[in-house]
């Protein structure tokens, strides 16, 4: 909304610009019209500078910083799965890389590459890991999104409910599992047995990070 905002303050300012210089070369420099409009641009243009350096500079600041904060919160889970680091879900927020973010062809493909099980069984199990320790950031982040938009807010709520679901397979996994199955999931794509426990909990697994990759491919876009 603010963006809007300042773009058609920008207009406004650059069509008075145009208009001054055209007064300008068709009245006598000595002439009152000229003082007029030399004072009245010349208070123009001072409010307008003062406007971007107390009003749009700080906010554009403010709004950068917000979604540093929001966009590192996603990137821990997207470099659990990326990096399948088996201590993603403790590490501090401020050491996460923001270039996860950054590539949204790679989250395209991760998405692929879930559909058909083309990953391996860790990359799951930390992304889920990492989603059940960041659940709670997820929720306080909230009124933060809450002063961008309201779209921005519908999307982190997707979001929410994407983590929430991911933080539920948490305490599902199973002990003694199927080894070998685990060692190369492509093997899912061509296997069925609803009594085996290691292909539910695999299956589960795989829905879950695959709607949370969805619904950051919609937040990335919105950003865009």
């Amino acid at each position: 909304m603010y963006l809007k905002y300042d773009k058609l303050f920008y207009v406004i300012f650059l069509i008075s610009f145009i208009v001054f210089c055209i007064g300008v070369m068709c009245i006598d420099e000595n002439s009152k019209s000229f003082i007029f409009i030399s004072t009245l641009f010349g208070g123009l243009v001072s409010a307008c500078i003062l406007y971007v350096i107390v009003e749009i500079i700080p906010r554009n600041k403010k709004r950068k910083d917000t979604f540093e904060v929001l966009n590192k919160t996603i990137c821990s889970i997207l470099e659990a799965y990326f990096k399948s680091s088996i201590l993603q879900h403790e590490k501090s927020i401020k050491y996460v890389s923001l270039d996860y973010i950054k590539e949204v062809d790679k989250i395209k493909q991760a998405q692929d590459d879930i559909k058909s099980f083309n990953v391996n069984y860790l990359q799951l199990k930390y992304s889920i890991e990492t989603a059940y320790s960041r659940y709670n950031d997820f929720q306080n982040l909230l009124i933060l999104v809450n002063n961008i938009s309201p779209n921005h807010s519908l999307l982190w709520l997707d979001l929410i409910e994407k983590i929430r679901l991911m933080a539920e397979e948490y305490n599902q996994f199973i002990e003694n599992p199927n080894i070998e199955l685990l060692k190369d999931l492509k093997q899912l794509n061509n296997y069925k047995d609803e009594n085996d426990k290691t292909y539910l909990m695999c299956c589960s697994l795989q829905i879950r990070v695959l709607e949370f990759f969805e619904s950051v491919e919609k937040w990335l876009m919105e950003n865009n």
